[in-house]
């Protein structure tokens, strides 16, 4: 049995959005035993409030994932918050 960790990173994270939106996001951050953030915007899912009910992911964990890339749309640039 071995320990599955994961490196989290702006484009890996942009891209499980962009072809599954929230709930791919949520399933790849949710499968590794640890995650590791390359830059500062994947860093904010180190400490996401992830909710489950009943097996799947609620509204509100859905919702702080739309939140984040709606964020990352209008204020980042390359894995750095815009100044």
């Amino acid at each position: 049995m071995g320990f599955n960790k994961r490196f989290l990173n702006t484009e890996s994270l942009k891209y499980q959005y962009d072809t599954g939106g929230a709930l791919a996001v949520i399933n790849y951050i949710s499968k590794p035993d640890a995650l590791i953030s390359t830059d500062e915007f994947s860093g904010l899912f180190l400490s996401l409030p992830l909710k489950w009910h009943e097996g799947e992911p609620t509204e509100y964990s859905i919702k702080c994932i739309d939140e984040l890339f709606w964020n990352y749309k209008h204020h980042w640039t390359d894995g750095k918050r815009n100044k």
